[in-house]
C-alpha cells in the first residue's frame, strides 16, 4: 500500500457560531483498492476559539435528543463517531494498548497517519479523520480484546470531499482530562475551570466546519459517543454524559450514548433514562443544563450526592416552588 500526505492550501472556512478557525488540514490518498476504486482518508486539525463560562452558561439553544443504549460502539456510516483520545493521537496503539482509541487504530489502521500528522493536542484542538476503513473485527475490550476476523471489504457508502471519494465515516480525536492525576483528587474535574475545558474541548470536536468542497463536514449528522474519560482516566460517567449532551446539543446534533453495560441495574447509569426523561421535560436550554453542572460542585458533591440524584432532586425542588 503506497501512502502519500499533502497539506492542502489555506481553506476558505469558518465554524458555526462565528467562530474563526485555526483549522489546518492533510489529505492522505491511499492507492487504488481496485482497478475500479481510488479512496481517500482526509485529516483535519481543528482549533476553535474557547466560549466563556457565560457564554455557555447563557446559551438558550434548545437541547437535542439523546438517544441511551446499553451497547458499546459501532463503526458506522453517516455519523460522527468519538475517539477517547490521548492528547497524544493513537495513545499507545504501537506500546499494546488496547483501550477504546487503540481499538479503533488497530481495527481501521488507516487512523495510524495522524500520529504522525498531529502533536500533542491543546485545549481547544480536536483531530478528524474522514474516509477511514475497519479493516478487521475485534472482541474484548483490554485485556480480554483479540482479533475477531476480517472485516467485510464493502464498508460502506461512499461520498465526495473535496471532489475526491472518501468512505462516509467520520472519526474526532478529543481527549479528557485524567481525573485521577490531579493533586485534589477525582473531584476536582467537577470545578468550574475543569467543567469548562471539557466543555470547549468537545466543542471543537464537535462543531460544524464550512469550507468549499468540504460540505460534509457541516452537516448536523448524529453523534455516537459514551463514557468519554471515563475508563482509565477516572471520569464521573454521570457528569461526562450530561456535559456531553449539552454540548452535542450546542452543535445542534442528536446524541446516541452509548453506555457498553453501564445501564444495567446498580450500574452509574442504571438511571439514565429516568434522567434523561426529567431533564427533557424540565430543562429549557443548554445554558440551564451547564448552570446545573457548575453548581454540583459547591451543592451535591458537598452533600455527597450522585450527579444524576442530584440532578433529579434540584429540578423537583424547583418544580416544588413553582407549584
Amino acid at each position: 500500500m503506497q501512502v502519500s500526505a499533502i497539506v492542502p492550501s489555506e481553506l476558505d472556512s469558518e465554524y458555526e457560531g462565528g467562530h474563526e478557525p485555526g483549522e489546518t488540514g492533510t489529505e492522505s490518498q491511499q492507492g487504488a483498492e481496485s482497478d475500479q476504486e481510488t479512496r481517500h482518508v482526509v485529516f483535519f486539525r481543528k482549533v476553535v476559539p474557547p466560549l466563556a463560562m457565560a457564554q455557555w452558561a447563557a446559551s438558550t439553544t434548545k437541547l437535542s435528543p439523546l438517544e441511551p443504549s446499553n451497547d458499546g460502539i459501532e463503526v458506522r456510516a453517516g455519523v460522527l463517531q468519538m475517539d477517547f483520545a490521548n492528547e497524544y493521537i493513537g495513545g499507545n496503539v504501537l506500546l499494546g494498548g488496547a483501550e477504546q482509541e487503540e481499538i479503533l487504530f488497530a481495527t481501521q489502521p488507516e487512523c495510524l497517519v495522524a500520529i504522525l500528522l498531529a502533536e500533542k493536542m491543546g485545549p481547544t484542538e480536536a483531530v478528524l479523520i474522514a474516509g477511514a476503513r475497519r479493516f478487521a473485527l475485534h472482541q474484548g475490550y483490554s485485556g480480554t480484546f483479540a482479533w475477531g476476523g476480517p472485516a467485510p471489504h464493502d464498508s460502506g457508502p461512499m461520498m465526495s470531499m473535496a471532489g475526491k471519494n472518501v468512505l462516509d465515516t467520520q472519526l474526532v480525536a478529543v481527549d479528557a482530562l485524567q481525573a485521577w492525576s490531579f493533586e485534589e483528587g477525582p473531584t476536582a474535574q467537577y470545578r468550574g475551570p475543569e467543567l469548562l475545558r471539557e466543555l470547549n474541548k468537545c466543542h471543537a470536536g464537535w462543531c460544524s466546519l464550512r469550507a468549499p468542497g468540504f460540505e460534509t463536514l457541516a452537516d448536523k449528522r448524529d453523534l455516537d459517543t459514551g463514557g468519554w474519560g471515563c475508563g482509565a482516566f477516572g471520569g464521573d460517567a454521570q457528569f461526562k454524559c450530561l456535559l456531553q449532551w449539552a454540548v452535542a446539543s450546542q452543535c445542534g446534533r442528536k446524541m446516541c450514548y452509548h453506555a457498553m453495560g453501564e445501564m444495567s441495574p446498580g450500574s452509574a447509569l442504571s438511571s439514565l433514562s429516568e434522567v434523561l426523561a426529567m431533564v427533557s421535560s424540565r430543562v429549557s436550554s443548554v445554558g440551564e443544563l451547564v448552570q446545573l453542572l457548575c453548581e454540583y460542585e459547591s451543592k451535591g458533591l458537598a452533600c455527597d450526592v450522585s450527579v444524576f440524584d442530584f440532578v433529579m432532586q434540584e429540578l423537583e425542588a424547583r418544580t416544588a416552588i413553582y407549584d
